[in-house]
């Protein structure tokens, strides 16, 4: 039980259910209401791929708050030894086997959901976080400009990732004009995801 407690400590899982609680607003009280003003239909994310989609979100940025404490170890023994998890309650070995694990089932899911909607986008643009993640930690953590920018986009991106499920190809572009009820998701996922870009580079948040 105390290992769990930690586990759940060094995934920030308040911050994950934040993920969470964010992604199923903008469906349920966005992408749905536009699908069903502008066509009176469903989108193509359903409610079951939706929730897969969350999940893929959530374990993705959980495996991002893991390599960021992994690389954080010296740091973390100087600044806050007593809220310490890899290597005090999570050996370094098991954080970054956990890290594996999550980044991989993330992106599993992520390609379930992808073939299921022909959307060959939404797997690259997810294993592109899966990237900044790790090169956040490593590297751009250290430079203030560049590291905010990535964590910004990041943040946003837990928006428009969504939008990017909506893409129909078949249609004839990412921004079709017939498509209304895209347009408005787009439009309103920009607003959202742009002030979450704004808000957490300002505060200079960081995993």
């Amino acid at each position: 039980m105390k290992k769990f407690a930690a586990f759940l400590q060094l995934i920030r899982y308040k911050n994950l259910l934040f993920i969470g609680i964010t992604q199923l607003f903008f469906y349920t009280c966005v992408i749905l209401p536009a699908y069903q003003k502008y066509t009176g239909g469903f989108p193509l994310l359903n409610q079951n791929l939706f929730h897969w989609i969350l999940v893929a979100s959530i374990l993705i940025a959980g495996a991002g708050y893991i390599i960021n404490d992994y690389f954080d170890l010296n740091i973390d023994r100087i600044n806050k030894p007593s809220k310490m998890v890899v290597d005090k309650e999570i050996s370094r070995r098991w954080a970054m086997m956990l890290h594996l694990i999550l980044s991989v089932s993330g992106l599993i899911i992520t390609s379930y959901v992808s073939i299921e909607l022909n959307n060959f986008l939404l797997i690259l643009l997810n294993g592109i976080a899966v990237m900044l993640l790790w090169v956040y930690s490593t590297t751009f953590k250290k430079k203030l400009l560049s590291g905010n920018i990535i964590i910004s986009l990041l943040t946003a991106w837990v928006l428009f990732v969504l939008f990017v499920t909506e893409i129909n190809w078949k249609q004839g572009g990412i921004l079709p004009s017939t498509n209304q009820a895209l347009i408005t998701i787009y439009k309103l996922s920009i607003l959202y995801g742009g002030f979450a870009f704004i808000v957490s580079k300002k505060s200079a948040i960081h995993l």
